[in-house]
């Protein structure tokens, strides 16, 4: 066929190419119906590599390593992701595993001042903050209020932007 060449030379297979780089160099679209496998041997691990024409790897996925995305928006549950990470689907993004002395940063800007002026986490609905599995504050709903809460989870302070807001023990002054 003149889309197969071997290279006896080197034991290479070029497939729409005539100088195999690789044991299996394909110049052209791969199609699998079922699955594509990307193993690792005894002394490394599977990696999958996406490169532009000038060898730039842009995205790169590892078994056994960090793996990147270079260049452009990833979405999760969409089509069209609109920042650096997106995710739709509803259910909200869950990070287990956090530990003492490890946290999860969200920051950005608030629109219309200088940047890292008042860094901001935005959410749709409610986010509590946690220490030692205890709820320690919470920022809850569309009328929005924030609580803080002792060992026993009871809300000790709370301020509301309607409605009634308290101080529940300790001395204000």
């Amino acid at each position: 066929d003149a889309n197969l060449y071997w290279d006896n030379t080197n034991d290479r297979l070029g497939i729409g190419t005539t100088t195999p780089d690789y044991p299996l160099d394909v110049v052209g679209n791969i199609r699998t119906q079922t699955h594509l496998l990307v193993g690792g041997d005894s002394t490394s691990d599977g990696r999958i590599y996406v490169r532009l024409a000038d060898d730039t790897t842009k995205i790169f996925i590892s078994s056994n390593s960090s793996s990147y995305f270079n260049g452009g928006n990833v979405g999760i549950g969409t089509t069209s992701p609109s920042n650096k990470l997106t995710v739709n689907q509803g259910g909200g993004v869950r990070v287990t595993g956090i530990t003492n002395g490890t946290y999860i940063e969200l920051s950005g800007d608030l629109p219309g001042y200088s940047a890292n002026q008042y860094p901001v986490i935005k959410s749709g609905g409610s986010i509590h903050f946690a220490n030692n599995g205890k709820y320690g504050a919470y920022l809850e709903g569309s009328d929005t209020y924030f609580g803080l809460v002792d060992s026993a989870i009871a809300t000790k302070v709370l301020i509301k932007t309607s409605g009634t807001s308290y101080f529940n023990g300790g001395n204000v002054g």
